[in-house]
């Protein structure tokens, strides 16, 4: 997710970790961390809210995309896939596919509140 004047974040599909630029970076075919910029975890305490505000923007974008995902496909097609999976032995279970929707959508607003509450 990147916005002029708030920089860049980058989420790790696989641990969901979050790295940040002050650019504005959009690198829609990444596929590894080597394929993004330099990034790292400012200490300054504006690029911090930056980084609040574009991940709640990643996380509502995502519960749109899984909204969109719900209305197109079969109910249990997660579990087919996970269970089609090669490396499923490191999956430990997750959300419901019926609450998938809801649960990006209240982290994105817990994450909203956050910013409200600064640090």
């Amino acid at each position: 997710m990147a916005r002029e004047g708030l920089g860049s974040v980058f989420l790790s599909r696989s641990r969901f970790r979050v790295s940040y630029t002050p650019g504005v970076h959009l690198h829609p075919q990444a596929r590894q961390a080597d394929d993004l910029p330099s990034a790292k975890s400012p200490r300054d305490p504006a690029a911090r809210t930056n980084i609040r505000c574009l991940l709640a923007e990643a996380i509502a974008w995502i519960g749109e995309y899984e909204h969109g995902l719900a209305c197109h496909i079969e109910p249990h097609y997660r579990e087919a896939a996970i269970a089609a999976w090669p490396q499923r032995h490191r999956y430990r279970g997750g959300t419901a596919d019926s609450a998938m929707t809801a649960t990006w959508n209240t982290l994105a607003e817990l994450v909203g509140k956050e910013m409200q509450h600064g640090e």
